[in-house]
């Protein structure tokens, strides 16, 4: 009988060089999907928004229902633009490599302070030298963190730290929100944004935590506070 076959756990250079390898991959995807959006969504959108405008206009004596209706059609279609444009935005935050780590930070916490009346107080250490996938690492956590809090937290304050001490780079987001369980949540696949962070960040030989308490029937919750680790060598 042939001894089980044993694999020797991977180096931490052979680690990092994968998580490497897949964040570079995954920006690139996301970058094809945001040329994509760009060049074929946005523009039939446009041409959509011309084509009602043009209708408009073109109708003699429209009657006041088929006015209603057609500004309808452009509201919506003019809501539907400038969500594709947030998604080509999100998808290729071409900020972080014109502007470095802090001001792209900067500029994506400007963004969700103009969609949120969240008060927001960021604290970033001055100077991070850092390789650029733990910087794409970090942008795309703070990025997710802060999609969930506009999304379900209805939260009124949240803190955010950035900082690197001791070999370590630690990222920490807190909200005084609705809260939720976060094992349930993180089991759901509503969650597979935070558990596909889960999954790189332990890649990376980092760590996270994530403490939040449930709403459970009360007007509000305890928060949630998810805090990310990464070794920096």
């Amino acid at each position: 009988m042939a001894p089980p076959l044993t694999l020797s756990p991977l180096s931490v250079q052979r680690r990092r060089k994968l998580a490497d390898e897949l964040i570079r991959a995954e920006e690139a995807e996301r970058r094809r999907v945001s040329r994509q959006l760009h060049d074929d969504a946005a523009q039939s959108l446009a041409c959509v928004r011309l084509q009602l405008e043009l209708l408009e206009m073109s109708l003699p004596k429209p009657s006041a229902e088929t006015l209603t209706r057609l500004n309808e059609a452009k509201e919506l279609t003019d809501r539907t633009i400038l969500q594709v444009r947030q998604l080509i935005g999100e998808l290729s935050p071409d900020l972080l490599d014109q502007l470095g780590l802090i001001r792209a930070v900067r500029r994506l916490v400007t963004r969700f302070r103009r969609t949120h009346s969240a008060v927001v107080r960021l604290s970033v250490d001055r100077v991070l030298n850092l390789p650029l996938f733990l910087e794409v690492m970090v942008y795309r956590v703070l990025q997710e963190c802060l999609r969930n809090i506009e999304k379900h937290s209805s939260a009124s304050t949240v803190n955010i730290s950035l900082t690197v001490a001791d070999g370590v780079l630690r990222l920490n987001v807190k909200d005084d929100g609705i809260g939720f369980d976060a094992n349930t949540a993180l089991a759901g696949l509503e969650a597979s944004g935070l558990a596909g962070i889960r999954e790189r960040v332990a890649l990376l030989g980092g760590s996270i935590r994530i403490t939040s308490t449930p709403a459970r029937g009360r007007p509000v919750g305890g928060g949630t506070e998810i805090s990310v680790e990464l070794p920096v060598d």
